[in-house]
Formats: structure tokens, sequence, C-alpha cells
């Protein structure tokens, strides 16, 4: 028996059942434009070659067909920067037609992540020799904790954690510890040596503050703008992972940072593309290629680009949801939420005070591991996921709940719910039919 999600035929299990989608921040369904985008792609004239339709043709190649592609990529690189604009202290972009040739594309968020923490270190008025800090987000994506592993860091580089506000049914909770941010940053300028001092007006350390904007556990959204006036108050960069933000909000059009990023398949686009957007201060120029070889995207990034993909990440870019969808989407989440709790009253809502993206639920139902009750969902043909799909498939203890202080035998029983603009009251029906009996 085949069954109908969005637009692909997805077998039932057993028959007996629909496939419920429920694990967006994984990876959201293609979105409907972004099928007839790589569609009228795949299917676009271009003759034929022993019958085949021809669709080749190498971004950098010269001839009409390279050109062509290479004319895709660059107008879906334009409307991503007009889409995703940065406000900071040193630069508002607005419709600066310059930040066309800062935002490329790389092959997802992992290594957009990679060499935007890297980047975030390159300044024009700092010298290369300068002390370096690396301020990472507890609860940040797996991919951008790794930074304090990186070998494109500069050399020496002091590696820190910062804080959020532990689970307590306050509005704080998930949060970053602002205060804790300040005094981190000012205990750090503090302890330089005179050597290092301020030069020109500016502070002679390097300091990148990485964190993701919306947490992909919790959805809990970080106070973007109050981070940027602190952390750029003490000269410091602010590099901020945009995957589970963009498409969760109308406009991405005033974000407070210097770098950001952001993955297309967790917007409704294809896997693997990526991309990296930053403001003018940032030296990308003197960045370190996390990929050598050719001189592909201005030449920052090796590798040739991943046209089909690209095409979709711009289409998916156009199934975002409005306001007016928010509103109702925040709504309907309430109602959902109610009613995991009146169903099962023992469980308790993640950061439910908190400020959170519209489609995200993290619950725990004391007694009952994520692990049966994955299976139990899954059984009934409902994906959702115990939270981050970046562990190889394995359940291990979310770093996340750990930072919120969750007592880890509550944190063995949660379960993430994370759903778009496509998903309806049956699918939310159907999760709760089995939660019911759980």
């Amino acid at each position: 028996m085949l069954v109908m999600t969005r637009d692909l035929a997805i077998p039932s299990p057993s028959g007996k059942s629909l496939v419920t989608y429920l694990d967006w921040n994984a990876g959201a369904p293609l979105s409907r434009a972004a099928r007839r985008a790589c569609l009228d792609y795949l299917q676009s004239e271009g003759g034929e070659v022993d019958g085949h339709p021809l669709i080749g043709g190498n971004p950098s190649s010269l001839h009409r067909r390279g050109r062509a592609n290479r004319g895709r990529i660059n107008a879906v690189r334009e409307k991503l920067a007009r889409r995703v604009s940065l406000c900071g202290a040193h630069h508002s972009e607005g419709h600066d037609p310059a930040s066309f040739f800062r935002t490329i594309f790389t092959s997802g968020g992992t290594e957009a992540n990679a060499w935007a923490g890297a980047l975030g270190f390159q300044r024009s008025e700092q010298s290369p020799a300068c002390p370096a800090l690396l301020l990472l987000d507890p609860t940040a994506h797996p991919s951008l904790l790794a930074l304090a592993e990186s070998a494109l860091l500069p050399p020496q580089t002091t590696v820190s954690y910062l804080r959020v506000h532990p689970e307590g049914n306050s509005p704080d909770a998930g949060t970053l510890d602002l205060d804790f941010l300040e005094t981190r940053l000012k205990s750090w300028h503090d302890a330089l040596p005179p050597s290092a001092g301020a030069q020109g007006g500016q502070s002679a350390a390097r300091i990148v503050v990485a964190y993701s904007a919306v947490n992909s556990e919790t959805g809990v959204m970080q106070p973007m703008q109050e981070v940027y006036a602190i952390a750029s108050a003490q000269g410091a960069v602010v590099f901020a992972d945009c995957a589970q933000l963009l498409g969760r909000i109308p406009s991405c059009s005033s974000l407070h940072a210097d770098i950001v990023s952001c993955s297309s398949h967790k917007f409704g686009g294809l896997p693997g593309v990526g991309a990296v957007h930053w403001l003018p201060h940032v030296t990308a120029s003197s960045a370190p290629s996390l990929l050598k070889g050719g001189k592909q995207e201005f030449h920052l990034r090796a590798g040739t680009e991943n046209v089909l993909g690209i095409v979709a990440l711009g289409a998916a870019l156009d199934d975002c949801p409005t306001a007016d969808d928010i509103a109702s989407f925040v709504q309907r989440r309430q109602v959902f939420e109610s009613k995991l709790t009146e169903l099962q009253p023992t469980a308790q809502i993640v950061c439910s005070q908190a400020l959170r993206v519209y489609n995200t639920t993290a619950v725990i139902l004391p007694g009952h591991p994520s692990a049966s009750s994955l299976v139990r969902f899954d059984l009934e043909g409902i994906c959702v996921s115990a939270g981050s799909a970046c562990s190889s498939g394995a359940l291990t203890q979310s770093h996340v709940l750990a930072a919120l202080a969750i007592d880890p035998d509550l944190a063995a029983c949660v379960i993430r719910i994370s759903w778009g603009v496509t998903t309806t009251d049956d699918h939310f029906d159907r999760f709760l039919a089995v939660w019911a009996t759980l």
C-alpha cells in the first residue's frame, strides 16, 4: 500500500496507518516550490546528447551550458543575500549589492559552520599573532561545538563555553546567560598582557562568540540583538548558526550577527547545500580554506557547486511562512501541548515558558524511555525523534538537556515533535492517539 505525504509516495507500515512526519527539525520535506524548481531544471531545454536531455554544464565552464548554470547559482546567491541581511554595529546591509559577494555555498550546514567559525577570526585591523578566544554556546548543534577541535582556528586559540539558564519554568530557560557572557568577555580583556592591548582604538584580541540562533532540540530562540550588543561592545565577532531559524520566522532581513550560516534541507530544500553570509568588516579573503583545489565560490571554497541543490534552496525560500501563518501556528502549538499534558498529566514540556519557534515541542514523559517510545510511534507510522539527528542514529544523552540541568533520568525520556507549513490537525491527532496509550 502507498500513501501520499506531500508530493511523495511512501510505503505505509503494515498498510494500517498513514505516515505522519513530525521530524522537520531533522530535515523538512521537500517544499512544493523546490520540487517544481528541481523538475523545471531537470527538464530544462538544453538539447540532447545521445537521446538524453542535456542538463550538464560545469558552472566554471565558459560555454553556454556552464554560463547558464553559473547564472542559476548567482541568481540564488543574490536572492539569499537579499533575504538574509545582517544588521550589526559595524554595518547595516539593507539592500547592499556587495552582499552578493559575501555569500558562499557549501555542502551543508556542517561544512558551513566549520568554515564560518574560522572566518570569524579574520579581521582586517588585527594581526594573526593576536590572542584568540572562542566562546561557544553549550546547547549549540554538534557541528558548531566541533569548532573547539577545528584545525582551522588560529594557533593556541582559547576555547571557553558560555552558560544557559537552566530549566525551571522560566522565560529565560535555555537562553544564553547574558551576564555571564559580559563577565567572560571583560575578564578575557583584563587578563591580556600589555603587549596585547588596544591598537588604534581596537582590541588586539580576536574573539568569536558562536551560538545556535534556535535550538534544534527545544526550539528556544536566543536573544540575538542582546547577544550582539554585549559581544560587539567587547570587540567580538558574532557567528549565529541559523539552520533552524531560516524558514521559522517571516523575515531574516535584520539579523544581529556578523556571520550567519544556514542549511537548505532544514527549510524545504534538498540535502547537501548550506550557505554562509557575512558583513564586510570580516576579511574572508584571508580565511583558511576548508577544501583546496579549484577557485570556486570567489576562491573561498573549492569544489564544483551543487547546481540542483542550490536551485532547490532558492525556491524553498518562497515557501517560508508569513507572519500571519506563524501567529496561527503558535496557537496550534499551544493547543497541541495542552493536549499532551491533558492526556499524560506527568508530561513536562521543556522550556515551556521560553520564547520558542512555532514548530518545536520537546516533551518529557517520566518512566517512558525515548528509545521505546520512538519504536512505538514508528510502528504506527509516526516519525518523531529524541533530539538532534546528527548522532549516527545513536541515542545518547542530550548535551542540550544536560546544559539545562535536567535530571538525566528525565532527559532519557524526551520526545521531540517538530512540524511545518503542511502539517495538519490530522497529523497531530494521530500522534496524540498513540501518545495516550504510552
